[in-house]
C-alpha cells in the first residue's frame, strides 16, 4: 500500500493501518536527505524463512516497521534516525564496511538531536557514537553536512566509512 503523493511511502498490505503514522515521518527522514537520490520509502520485507528480501533501488530507502500489541507503530520516535541510520550504513552486503557508530551519528546530526546509540536505534552505551556526533556538532554547519554526505556516498558504495566524521579522514 502506498501513498499518492510525492514522496511515495510504502508499507505491506499487513500494515496498511499504520501507514498514516508512517507516513509523516518517512517523508521527514526523506527531506532530510533531499541532497541524495533517495525519493522513496518502502518498508522493508524482508523474511528469514524463506530467505526473501525487496530488490535494492537505489532511489529508495528501505524502513523497519514493528507494529506494538495495539496495533500502532511500535516505537515511533525512533523510525527516522533507523531509516537514516540504515542509509548511512550501506547495503547489507556491505558487511565489512558498515560503520555503525558513524551512521548513527550522522543520522542523530541530521535529526538535530542527541544518538539513541546502536544499531536500529537500541539503546545500549556506544561512546564512539556519542564522540561522534559532538564532533559533528561543533564543526560549521557546512563542513559537517559535507562529512555526512561523503558518508552517505561511501556508504552507498561499499567503501570504508571509519573515520569520515572525523579529522582523520580528512
Amino acid at each position: 500500500m502506498c501513498t499518492a503523493g510525492a514522496p511515495k511511502v510504502c508499507v505491506s498490505r499487513a500494515h496498511e493501518g499504520v501507514l498514516p503514522e508512517v507516513v509523516p515521518k518517512a517523508r521527514h527522514a526523506l527531506e532530510l536527505l533531499s541532497a541524495t537520490p533517495l525519493v522513496e520509502a518502502h518498508e522493508d520485507t524482508s523474511t528469514i524463512f524463506p530467505p526473501t528480501s525487496p530488490r535494492p533501488r537505489a532511489d529508495t530507502v528501505l524502513m523497519a516497521i514493528t507494529i506494538d500489541k495495539h496495533g500502532h507503530l511500535a516505537d515511533p520516535d525512533r523510525l527516522e534516525a533507523r531509516m537514516l541510520t540504515e542509509v548511512f550504513t550501506g547495503p547489507l552486503n556491505c558487511e565489512n564496511t558498515r560503520d555503525i557508530e558513524a551512521a548513527t551519528a550522522a543520522a542523530a546530526w541530521l535529526l538535530d538531536r542527541e544518538p539513541t546509540t546502536g544499531f536500529n536505534g537500541f539503546e545500549f552505551d556506544v561512546p564512539e557514537t556519542a564522540r561522534l556526533f559532538k564532533g559533528l556538532t561543533a564543526l560549521p554547519p557546512a563542513e559537517a553536512g559535507a562529512r555526512v554526505t561523503a558518508l552517505y556516498q561511501a556508504a552507498r558504495k561499499c567503501r570504508a566509512t571509519t573515520g569520515l566524521l572525523t579529522r582523520s579522514a580528512w
